[in-house]
């Protein structure tokens, strides 16, 4: 790059000039005012570089496609790094032992699952103690009847004594009178039962159609989590006739804009 010192600085800068040179590079002159307000003279000398690059072949395809949009005057071809930010290419590599991996970890996952120790009295199922059982409202003293053979104690089987604790179960303890197991009760199920009808008022309505007799149970089933009716009851009545009656008189009703199901519960197994 030369300098030189122009006496003129107020001259209007000379128009840049480009020469072809033998060896296929290119010399630029050039002017411009330095920090002292000085015209100086800029020399540059540019080679051009042709490099060839192979892509795919659908990527040449689109590179052909018209732009449209704000990118309709850019002539520029792939990505605009203006707008847009290329990183490194990622390649996926599928592991040829990926099936081994996912059954090894399977048996990972058996071996660190701890196995319940406790078991609910109710429906003898794990997982959930008593107190948070789904079904202690329509089994009712059933699951605490059966002893660990499997079968129910008789109603005239005398209570068993406890060794192990002084407190004894009310309907173990001398005197007391047998409990009737909750599947010797003609149980109805109720399904499609809306939500704003609560126990007490499904009692009224059963009540109603039983012909006077009487109502053992009225159980509404709810979401363990939030706790709302899900639209299922059941309804235990003293007597298969009371059963009887109130299913001929609900099954296929309407029940506050709902039509309700009204059927014998099964026995659990």
């Amino acid at each position: 790059m030369s300098t030189n010192n122009w006496a003129d600085a107020g001259a209007a800068l000379p128009e840049p000039e480009v020469i072809d040179n033998n060896d296929g590079t290119k010399t630029v002159i050039s002017y411009k005012y330095n920090d002292q307000k000085k015209k100086v003279k800029v020399t540059q000398r540019i080679k051009f570089v042709k490099t060839t690059e192979t892509i795919n072949t659908a990527v040449a395809r689109r590179m052909k496609w018209a732009k449209f949009g704000l990118e309709k005057e850019n002539e520029n071809k792939g990505p605009d790094f203006t707008t847009t930010t290329v990183t490194e290419a990622v390649k996926l590599t599928l592991s040829t032992t990926w099936k081994a991996d996912e059954e090894k970890e399977q048996e990972i996952a058996k071996k660190s699952t701890t196995t319940s120790a406790f078991k609910c009295r109710f429906c003898g199922n794990t997982g959930h103690y008593s107190a948070k059982c789904p079904y202690k409202d329509t089994l009712g003293m059933a699951g605490m009847l059966k002893p660990a053979g499997g079968d129910s104690l008789p109603a005239n089987a005398p209570p068993p004594q406890s060794t192990n604790s002084r407190y004894v179960l009310p309907h173990m303890r001398a005197g007391a009178k047998p409990i009737v197991p909750a599947s010797e009760v003609p149980a109805l199920r109720v399904t499609n039962l809306n939500a704003a009808i609560d126990r007490d008022m499904l009692r009224m309505i059963v009540s109603k159609y039983a012909e006077g007799e009487p109502v053992e149970r009225v159980s509404i089933l709810r979401n363990r989590d939030t706790g709302e009716p899900i639209g299922v009851a059941f309804v235990n009545m003293t007597t298969m006739r009371g059963a009887e009656l109130v299913k001929d008189a609900l099954d296929g009703k309407g029940l506050m804009n709902m039509i309700i199901s009204v059927d014998f519960a099964k026995p659990k197994k």
